[in-house]
């Protein structure tokens, strides 16, 4: 039953059913890698309190030794895409350009 669904969905895509699956694998790997990176990010950024007394506890207690960006990879495991700004003619080209011809046209 399943394999009919999986052949008409690669059919309708123009696919195979194995480069359907591929495709599907890949982008559940990299969602898994963005949520990894997410949380690595996370960890990366939050700051460690060792909560070691409770409420009507006097007793004073120690944690030593933990720290938690052990857990963190060497490299990242996601890169994200870096944006790359489109060149806008701003106000500031705009009168520059302005200058330029109002000086070409005083040498004239």
């Amino acid at each position: 039953m399943w394999i009919n669904a999986l052949k008409k969905a690669a059919a309708a895509k123009g696919l195979t059913p194995k480069e359907l699956i591929d495709q599907i694998n890949q982008a559940r790997i990299q969602k898994e890698k963005k949520q990894t990176h997410v949380r690595n990010k996370l960890i990366e950024t939050a700051s460690y309190e060792s909560w070691v007394t409770m409420p009507g506890d006097d007793t004073g207690y120690s944690v030593v030794g933990f720290d938690p960006t052990v857990m963190l990879p060497d490299e990242d495991v996601y890169k994200p895409k870096k944006k790359v700004p489109a060149a806008k003619k701003g106000l500031e080209n705009f009168m520059e350009d302005e200058i330029d011809m109002v000086a070409e046209r005083g040498h004239d």
